[in-house]
């Protein structure tokens, strides 16, 4: 498979935007990766194994994204608030919300709130279909409280035998992510 980096040429000469920073963050081991790595697939039919640093690619012919992993830490948050303009907020349902989930949306409210929206993943933990659908309910009451009333949150229910998450889960995902309009962030 075949990568073709864009050159600096080749983004001023179809006179493109500057990209659409999405920034994916949550607790170790709940995700981020392994999303990212998705939606990536989703968009550009290329299997990417390792991410480090930013990923910048094209969703149409007008438009590009750029994808960030937040990692944990203060500082790093911090720096990441900043410059967000739509952030991801993945969830591990098995254990629910994190002290740096709380953390981020704080710093998100402080530097101007960007589009939010929540990715619940690792459902497949719950066996019985009462105890997942009152996961649910439970989780997006809370994230609601949280973030706004009426937030999307999407429902990831586990891995597919290649290491990612289900089509159809990451397609909603991603046509939400291209509809977003960028909102000048308020200071």
């Amino acid at each position: 498979s075949e990568y073709h980096v864009e050159t600096e040429a080749e983004a001023i000469e179809d006179n493109l935007e500057p990209p659409f920073v999405i920034v994916v963050q949550g607790s170790k081991e709940c995700g981020k990766t392994t999303l990212i790595t998705s939606l990536v697939h989703h968009f550009t039919k290329q299997r990417v194994t390792l991410v480090r640093g930013t990923v910048t690619l094209r969703t149409n012919k007008n438009q590009r994204i750029t994808f960030m992993e937040c990692p944990t830490d203060m500082q790093a948050m911090i720096d990441m608030a900043k410059i967000v303009d739509l952030a991801l907020l993945l969830i591990d349902a098995s254990i629910g919300f994190e002290m740096e989930t709380f953390e981020f949306l704080c710093l998100l409210h402080n530097h101007g709130m960007p589009n939010v929206m929540g990715v619940l993943t690792h459902l497949d933990y719950y066996k019985l279909n009462k105890n997942l659908r009152k996961t649910k309910k439970r989780m997006k009451k809370r994230f609601w409280k949280e973030v706004y009333d009426g937030a999307k949150l999407f429902y990831f229910s586990g891995l597919q035998s290649d290491g990612s998450y289900p089509k159809t889960e990451v397609h909603n995902l991603a046509r939400f992510i291209t509809v977003q309009k960028i909102k000048p962030l308020s200071w």
